[in-house]
């Protein structure tokens, strides 16, 4: 924010929400290859802002752009769609043919950095894509036409406001239930004054045009899932939405009103001005306080609730495996069948706790997804439920039950 702006003040505003917006804090404690995202996310965006301030791009530039997109790609797995999309909107900055040279140049050192992802695709395609179908609608929507309708439905289920503002992401593991929107309402609207900004100033700026286009797209790798407003696939829009702030706090903190009270404050007969008389207080100033105030308030009632309430979620970190786990090993049958379904792949909390208590990892066999286990086999499974099958136990989202 700062170095887009050069002002220090922004920069304090909109780094002090960031620290405090429900979305990045929950988000920052997963602790998980999602976890560094965000950090990712910025240092592509600082590495792009740089570039756009010099009429071409040199080697260096280049490069950062693209490792950063490298980056952007391996980092999670919605980077597998986003990263390319934010590739393909570099065509924001080509305004010459200089330019559109430096593009292409970036686009080639791009590709370099996808040559691992490509050799690997190619050798195992599926442990690419099996996630994905287990997680989005195309493996029940059978047509073009029913796939389309389907993600316009959910991109604006991802807008909602009511995610947005008001609930935050359903799923207990990504937010504390009760504990307002994932992000703060005076952010969402310094981002709306912001974008308001940028189509009546700043539309000729590439880097702006950028931003919008990411704001768009962003949204998209959510949408393509059966989760509405997830809070991870979805993590890159409220970045977006920050910078956006950026040109409305500018817009606050400049003295438009100077401008104004020089038209207005002609000297009146008796030589005095009525700028004598103005107010110390500009009707942006006032909205810029009250948004900060508004801020400061939300952001407390966020942390009550997150340290009252934020431990109370045991279902959701995945605490039942352990029930689950230590019933089976005190069943004799060997070996325990590990099976994945909707809640994940569970598999790796049973190599994890045999680890720590020094069990055979022999004991356990990982089955591919959509495997059946052998009949009398012992399972635990991740999955809504089973078929042909004894439950011996149900806790949380977990499963122990006896094949039949």
């Amino acid at each position: 924010a700062f170095k887009i702006s050069g002002k220090r003040t922004v920069g304090i505003i909109v780094g002090f929400t960031a620290l405090v917006t429900p979305w990045f804090f929950e988000f920052g404690r997963w602790f998980s290859d999602a976890s560094y995202y965000p950090l990712v996310l910025a240092l592509f965006l600082l590495a792009l802002h740089r570039a756009s301030l010099k009429d071409r791009w040199r080697w260096g530039d280049v490069a950062g752009i693209a490792l950063t997109l490298g980056l952007l790609t391996y980092t999670y797995t919605i980077g597998r769609m986003l990263a390319p999309m934010l590739a393909l909107g570099l065509v924001c900055f080509i305004t010459n043919k200089q330019r559109l040279v430096d593009v292409i140049k970036t686009w080639l050192a791009y590709g370099i950095t996808l040559i691992p992802f490509l050799v690997f695709y190619f050798r195992y395609p599926t442990a690419l894509s099996s996630r994905f179908m287990i997680l989005s609608y195309f493996r029940t929507e059978t047509t073009l036409q029913g796939i389309l309708v389907r993600f316009i439905t959910r991109y604006f289920q991802d807008l909602s406001l009511v995610g947005l503002l008001i609930r935050g992401d359903i799923n207990p593991r990504h937010h504390v239930p009760g504990a307002t929107g994932s992000i703060l309402v005076a952010t969402f609207i310094l981002a709306i004054v912001g974008f308001v900004v940028v189509l009546l100033h700043h539309r000729d700026n590439p880097w702006w045009r950028f931003i919008i286009f990411g704001t768009f797209v962003s949204v998209i790798p959510g949408a393509l899932t059966i989760d509405a407003f997830h809070t991870g696939r979805m993590i890159a829009y409220p970045i977006f939405l920050m910078i956006l702030t950026i040109p409305a706090l500018e817009w606050l903190m400049e003295k438009g009103e100077e401008r104004w009270k020089a038209a207005v404050n002609e000297p009146e007969p008796d030589g005095s001005k009525i700028v004598d008389r103005a107010p110390g207080f500009s009707f942006r100033r006032v909205a810029l306080i009250t948004l900060v105030l508004g801020t400061v308030a939300q952001a407390t009632y966020f942390q009550i609730k997150f340290w009252r309430d934020g431990y109370d979620r045991p279902y959701a970190w995945d605490a039942p495996y352990k029930e689950v786990y230590d019933t089976a090993v005190q069943i004799p049958s060997r070996p325990i069948y590990l099976a994945d379904g909707y809640w994940g792949p569970g598999y790796i909390h049973a190599l994890w706790y045999a680890a720590l208590e020094g069990r055979n990892a022999s004991e356990f066999v990982h089955l591919p997804y959509k495997t059946e286990p052998p009949s009398g086999s012992l399972v635990i499974s991740s999955d809504e439920g089973c078929t042909r099958c004894e439950i011996l136990m149900e806790t949380g989202q977990y499963l122990l039950y006896r094949k039949l």
